[in-house]
C-alpha cells in the first residue's frame, strides 16, 4: 500500500515540478496584459470559425509552451490532465474566473487557479500566477481518451 502510495505521490511531484519548470518561459514577465502576450498563432487558432459546445470548456485543450500537455475537460465535470504520456483523472468546477481542479489520486487536494476563456485559447493561470495558454484542438486533433 505504501509503494502505491509513493509511486502515485512521485508521478504528481513530477509531473507538478515539470509544470513549475516548464511554465517559467510563459507570458507572464511581460509587461504586456495576458490578451496582448498571446501569440500570433494563439490568435490565429482563436479566430477558427468552429462552433463551441454549451460549455465553452468542454473539449480538449493542448498546451502552447509544454509539448506533450493536454487537458480534456467533459460536460459531467470529469476530464484528464496528460504529460508526456502520464494519464492523470481528474473532476473539474469553474465559479468567478477560477477553475478547480481535483485529480482522481489518493492524498491528492484540489487545486484552485484563475483561468479565463477567450474564443479558442484558454489560459490557466499557474500558483504563482504565471499564464500557461492552451489552443483548443479542432475535431480532427482530438484523441479518444
Amino acid at each position: 500500500m505504501q509503494s502505491r502510495f509513493f509511486r502515485h505521490a512521485a508521478i504528481f511531484l513530477t509531473a507538478a515540478l515539470l509544470l513549475t519548470v516548464l511554465t517559467a518561459c510563459s507570458h507572464s514577465d511581460s509587461t504586456d496584459t495576458a490578451s496582448s502576450a498571446v501569440p500570433a498563432q494563439a490568435s490565429a487558432a482563436a479566430e477558427s470559425s468552429e462552433v463551441p459546445p454549451a460549455d465553452p470548456l468542454v473539449g480538449q485543450w493542448e498546451a502552447e509552451m509544454t509539448e506533450g500537455a493536454v487537458y480534456t475537460f467533459n460536460a459531467d465535470g470529469t476530464g484528464q490532465y496528460l504529460l508526456k504520456g502520464i494519464v492523470m483523472p481528474l473532476e473539474y468546477s469553474t465559479a468567478d474566473g477560477k477553475i478547480t481542479l481535483r485529480f482522481i489520486q489518493e492524498g491528492y487536494g484540489p487545486m484552485v487557479l484563475d483561468y479565463s476563456l477567450d474564443g479558442n485559447l484558454l489560459n490557466i493561470k499557474d500558483a504563482f500566477g504565471n499564464d500557461n495558454f492552451y489552443d483548443r484542438k479542432t475535431a480532427s486533433e482530438v484523441q479518444p481518451d
